[in-house]
């Protein structure tokens, strides 16, 4: 669809309690961030995060559970 006016679509972003995002991240639009995820530092999140995990790089992925005990 062709638009002279570049309309807006916008969709939420929803990031869930302790969840904790690191300084220069995006974030896209229609993305939910799981409960107590981590995002690290210039991470490019694309798709939803799971809940409880770090989460690292281009686009971003989980790479460890947030909890040393947790598997």
């Amino acid at each position: 669809m062709e638009s002279l006016a570049f309309e807006i679509t916008a969709r939420p972003i929803v990031i869930e309690d302790e969840a904790w995002i690191a300084t220069d991240v995006f974030v896209s639009p229609g993305v939910r961030i799981g409960h107590g995820a981590v995002v690290g530092v210039r991470s490019t999140v694309l798709h939803d995060l799971p809940p409880m995990r770090v989460c690292v790089g281009t686009p971003a992925k989980s790479i460890r559970p947030r909890l040393a005990h947790e598997n």
